[in-house]
């Protein structure tokens, strides 16, 4: 099993922040390594060492395949394994290796190989922030509240209703975006007989579980241990309908076991990035991590609130480096603000990434929940969901209830993900910005809950107005689902519309429609249109004409 991890993992992995011979668990320590000489790797053949769907997640967002990209070096790591060292994980991020001895003797043999440094290079940390400033993005919008649907939801949601229409993530999934072709990783301490669970059986029946690693155990075997992981993956991509619905019910994922729950040791921070590796190399395009990190069992390790500046602390590095790979990640704050500590944890503080904290059934922020700002003074968390009384599964795959950010994290993250689906061309930091623009305080954030609660039926049309220049004098006119089957949704809003006049033709110029219809007065309507059944399959164009006002849009019924 272990040959074939070592092909597998040297793709991925694993990193440190400051010493060679660093402990991160008893008997278990870091190094860096000066280079990645000897590798048989190169940068101008990506497909070596990094799957399809992560080059072209690079191609799409112009993201350059540079040397952090290219696995660590075998001529290195053998090199180590001549001295008795055992190499139990390395990172190509960070070019570094864990390896386990006992020996000081041996520790002191390592600390003298040519390759091998006594710090990590300034050239392995993460870029500084390339995000949009929020100023120039077009917030025009923001006083928009998207009304309720007018049409029945496309989901019986039953328990989790609430945590779903909080962020009015009904809205995207009545509009046909669920999480379809969404890779999500979720990293986690153990998914105990998901495998097993009602709850999952659509998503393995339909094999749109890609992948389960344990970078614990270093092994495939993620079932056997921690509900945790588990729970948080049911409230994404549960599907009990009339019991309990995920944000992303048909996403696609990769259950990853970075989280030692016995235990918390800097190792784990290590795991998680190695995680975070893997999630990159085979495409993913979400990460939801519920972990954070400040206290450890040797308390040398441990962090202080002067560490939570996005740049110190271990996993925080891995989570930035993650973003600037494509991946949108989201984390939660931590369950720390009623406590001593009481600020976010790492890798919380991560400045490209999502932090979400807890909100209850009444979208009042949750006393456990972990505060901002960080150490350097930016906001966080950024965004809120529920996380008191969250709906989840229980051990014994019974619809429950739950409490902690833990839960407020991948509730978003599902919702990210389908957001990411139906606007697969959209930056990550457009992205973010619409999901902050479209919460609801956006104007007034503050420490506890950031930006609010985000509507992301609005954040939807942020990026609507942005990607396909619909945004017209304060107007936006979309037709969904694109295709539709059997009747579809024309949603306007154009202020000091009172009425307009819809015809829609046929590609050989035949109208099929046309109707006169009223807007009401808020200029915001949604019209259900269903004089469709005689349509035959194929493509039609509609046409909306009012005053000096032209506009049409190619859909397709199917």
């Amino acid at each position: 099993m272990r040959a074939n991890h070592f092909i597998f993992i040297i793709f991925l992995c694993i990193s440190i922040h400051a010493f060679s011979q660093q402990k991160v668990y008893p008997g278990k320590y870091v190094i860096y390594f000066k280079d990645k000489s000897g590798s048989e790797f190169s940068i101008s053949q990506p497909e070596k060492f990094l799957s399809d769907r992560a080059i072209k997640r690079r191609e799409k967002f112009s993201i350059p395949i540079d040397e952090r990209d290219l696995p660590v070096s075998r001529i290195y790591l053998a090199e180590l394994e001549k001295l008795g060292v055992k190499i139990i994980e390395f990172s190509k991020w960070f070019n570094c290796a864990i390896i386990g001895s006992d020996s000081d003797s041996i520790l002191q043999l390592v600390s003298k190989l040519g390759f091998v440094l006594s710090e990590i290079p300034e050239t392995l940390l993460p870029e500084a922030n390339t995000s949009e400033p929020e100023k120039e993005y077009n917030n025009s919008f923001t006083y928009l509240k998207i009304p309720q649907a007018f049409y029945k939801n496309t989901f019986d949601y039953g328990r989790s209703q609430n945590q779903i229409e909080q962020l009015n993530g009904q809205t995207l999934h009545n509009s046909g975006y669920q999480g379809q072709g969404v890779i999500i990783a979720i990293l986690d301490a153990g998914f105990y007989k998901a495998n097993e669970l009602a709850a999952f059986d659509s998503a393995y029946i339909q094999k749109r579980v890609l992948g389960v690693y344990d970078f614990v155990d270093q092994d495939t075997i993620v079932y056997d241990k921690g509900e945790h992981g588990m729970q948080v993956w049911s409230t994404i991509g549960a599907y009990l309908p009339g019991q309990f619905v995920g944000t992303a019910p048909k996403a696609s994922f990769y259950l990853l076991r970075s989280e030692d729950a016995v235990s918390e040791n800097r190792i784990e921070e290590y795991n998680w990035a190695c995680a975070a590796e893997f999630a990159d190399s085979v495409g993913a395009d979400v990460i939801n991590s519920s972990l954070g990190y400040n206290n450890f069992d040797d308390k040398t390790l441990s962090y202080t609130y002067k560490d939570m500046d996005g740049k110190t602390a271990i996993s925080s590095i891995a989570a930035n480096i993650a973003a600037s790979k494509g991946i949108l990640v989201v984390n939660s704050a931590g369950n720390e603000g009623n406590d001593d500590w009481k600020y976010i944890t790492a890798p919380a503080d991560a400045e490209n990434i999502i932090t979400v904290g807890a909100i209850d059934a009444s979208s009042r922020y949750v006393y456990f929940s972990s505060v901002g700002p960080t150490a350097d003074g930016r906001l966080k968390p950024d965004v809120a969901a529920k996380g008191l009384y969250a709906t989840v599964l229980s051990g014994s795959g019974n619809v429950s209830s739950s409490n902690g950010t833990s839960f407020s994290s991948p509730i978003m993250a599902g919702m990210v993900a389908c957001l990411r689906q139906a606007h697969p061309n959209a930056r990550i930091p457009e992205m973010i910005v619409a999901i902050k623009e479209s919460a609801n305080m956006s104007s007034k954030p503050d420490t506890l809950l950031g930006y609010g609660i985000p509507d992301f039926g609005l954040a939807d049309l942020l990026l609507f107005a942005k990607e396909e220049a619909k945004y017209i004098k304060d107007r936006i006119i979309r037709i969904f689902p694109n295709p539709f089957q059997s009747a579809m949704n024309l949603e306007i809003y154009f202020p000091g519309l009172t009425s307009f006049e819809l015809s829609v033709y046929n590609l050989w110029g035949k109208l099929v429609l046309k109707k006169k219809l009223d807007m009401n007065q808020q200029n915001y309507s949604n019209f259900y249109i269903t004089e469709t059944a005689d349509w035959n399959n194929g493509f039609y164009v509609f046409q909306i004409t009012t005053g000096d006002f032209f506009f049409q849009r190619k859909i397709m019924k199917m």
